[in-house]
């Protein structure tokens, strides 16, 4: 016979459940020109000699994804100049980069338009993956509800259930036999016609 199947409490030594991550977006933020890192224009007459690179600090590094999304911004802005140079920006650490711009267009707006573009599409992706947790968190909790219940059930159905000593059935069979064996012949066949087992005379 199989053992029954006990669930394991918790015990006091063991950690709590995981509860799920929340994910808060903090937004990315421009700090400055990094100005000892901005770079002199070779001024050769060759096409875009007279440019600069002009990194900007960042508030932290941000993700691959934030990054990706502000270049896309950049490239595509919801609003821009004629002046405006798509495809010079770049995100390096805790850096973005402009490559190939002069100190008159520093692209002030543009770069604004596109850090805010990113912030709120990354807090969109945060917030989604905060639901996202809590969703596997709450569906895990009920599963391992689910796991505990049916584990109570089996453990408690009579099938697992070993009985200790003589069963009560069989206990009162014992008492009475016990008890027949201080009756004479007589006293047992009024017993036996009792319970229907002979004919009374």
């Amino acid at each position: 016979m199989a053992p029954p199947v006990v669930p394991r409490p918790l015990t006091s030594h063991e950690p709590n459940p995981p509860v799920p991550p929340v994910y808060r977006w903090e937004p990315i933020r421009i700090l400055g020109v990094i100005l000892d890192e901005v770079t002199q224009p070779r001024n050769d007459g060759t096409r875009g000699s007279a440019l600069y690179r002009i990194p900007f600090r960042l508030s932290r590094g941000p993700s691959r994804m934030w990054s990706e999304l502000f270049i896309k911004e950049w490239d595509h802005p919801s609003s821009y100049t004629t002046r405006h140079r798509p495809e010079i920006a770049r995100v390096d650490g805790d850096k973005i980069v402009l490559s190939g711009t002069t100190i008159e267009e520093v692209h002030r707006d543009t770069l604004v338009l596109a850090l805010k573009a990113a912030n709120q599409q990354m807090e969109v992706v945060e917030a989604e993956m905060t639901a996202q947790a809590q969703r596997e968190y709450h569906e895990r909790e009920e599963r391992d509800a689910r796991l505990r219940q049916a584990a109570e059930r089996i453990s408690s159905t009579s099938a697992f259930a070993l009985p200790q000593g003589n069963p009560p059935a069989f206990d009162g069979g014992i008492r009475a036999l016990s008890l027949f064996e201080h009756l004479d012949e007589e006293g047992l066949l009024r017993v036996q016609a009792v319970l229907g087992l002979v004919e009374d005379h």
